[in-house]
């Protein structure tokens, strides 16, 4: 790990020293929803950025009349790395193609019931967009695929203590949208 942080650091100062090498980036839509997805691009060539992204997501759904009560608190956590390669060089208007990687973890907690859950998988994304750059302002527009790796862990709890772990192989990919807006520096 020292290896690869020292060897992007070493990169980013070798990169052009009059353009910006950060952008931090954030999905505003998400942040609807109280979830925070963010990014660190960094660039490490005039058409190459790779850096981490974080995701966060503290959910509570809750119904305590009718004939359906249940009382949910959803906690979702993910971190991985993305590589993007810029069509127009780093942090300029135009195309973009988006690689990352990563793993993310589940809880469930129903309170009514008391059963719990938790779930973790690593996944693979790849998108292709278009990104608007105004000064250090910016914003980023993708679509995608993304698809769980190997073997996804899904452990259930029940209320009497009653613990059921199962492994299920990945089955299907998915659709992935992007929207970001960031700041270069």
């Amino acid at each position: 790990m020292k290896k690869i942080l020292f060897s992007i650091i070493l990169a980013s100062a070798l990169h052009s020293q009059a353009a910006d090498t950060f952008n931090f980036r954030f999905s505003p839509i998400l942040l609807l929803v109280g979830a925070a997805a963010v990014n660190l691009d960094i660039a490490v060539t005039d058409s190459i950025t790779v850096g981490p992204q974080l995701f966060l997501w503290n959910l509570n759904l809750k119904q305590t009349s009718g004939a359906s009560q249940y009382d949910y608190k959803i906690k979702a956590t993910g971190f991985g790395a993305r590589l993007n390669w810029f069509s127009n060089k780093v942090y300029n208007d135009g195309m973009y193609l988006g690689a990352s990687v990563g793993t993310s973890s589940v809880t469930i907690d129903e309170k009514t019931t008391s059963t719990t859950g938790e779930g973790s998988s690593t996944s693979i994304a790849g998108l292709v967009g278009y990104g608007w750059f105004w000064n250090s302002f910016n914003q980023m527009l993708g679509a995608g695929f993304s698809s769980s790796t190997g073997d996804t862990k899904i452990k259930i709890k029940d209320s009497n203590g009653v613990t059921t772990d199962e492994v299920t192989s990945p089955s299907a990919a998915s659709f992935a949208l992007e929207y970001s807006l960031g700041w270069t520096f």
